[in-house]
C-alpha cells in the first residue's frame, strides 16, 4: 500500500539511490502510476495498469528489436523503449521508494 515501486534496467553509471527510471542510464515500469520512465523524473503513459502485493512482475529485452518488454502474471504487457541494451550493459533493477519486501526469480527459480 502507497508503495513506490519500480522494475527495469540500468547501466553500471546508474546513481542508485533513486527509482529505476528517474535517473539517466535506466529504464523502468513504476508499479504505482503504471508510467515508464527512461532516464528522467518524468514518466510516459501507456496505458498499462498499476500493481498489487501478489503481482508477479516480468521484464526482458528482445535484442532483436532492441525494445525492454514487460509481463504481469505471466500476461504481456507491452513494449517499451527503443534501442535499449545496444550501447550499454544493463542489469535487472529493482527500486523501492518506500518500505517493503520483493523476492525475484528467473528461470531457474526464486534467487532471493
Amino acid at each position: 500500500q502507497e508503495g513506490f515501486i519500480s522494475i527495469g534496467f540500468s547501466n553500471r553509471l546508474t546513481n542508485l539511490s533513486r527509482l529505476v527510471g528517474w535517473e539517466p542510464g535506466s529504464f523502468a515500469w513504476h508499479m504505482d502510476d503504471g508510467f515508464v520512465f527512461e532516464g528522467r523524473g518524468e514518466g510516459t503513459s501507456m496505458g498499462w495498469p498499476t500493481s498489487t502485493t501478489g503481482d508477479v512482475i516480468g521484464c526482458g529485452i528482445d535484442f532483436s528489436k532492441g525494445q525492454a518488454f514487460f509481463t504481469k502474471n505471466g500476461q504481456f504487457i507491452g513494449y517499451a523503449f527503443k534501442n535499449v541494451g545496444k550501447e550499454d550493459k544493463l542489469y535487472p533493477s529493482v527500486g523501492l521508494r518506500t518500505p517493503g519486501q520483493v523476492s525475484f526469480n528467473n528461470d531457474e527459480g526464486y534467487i532471493g
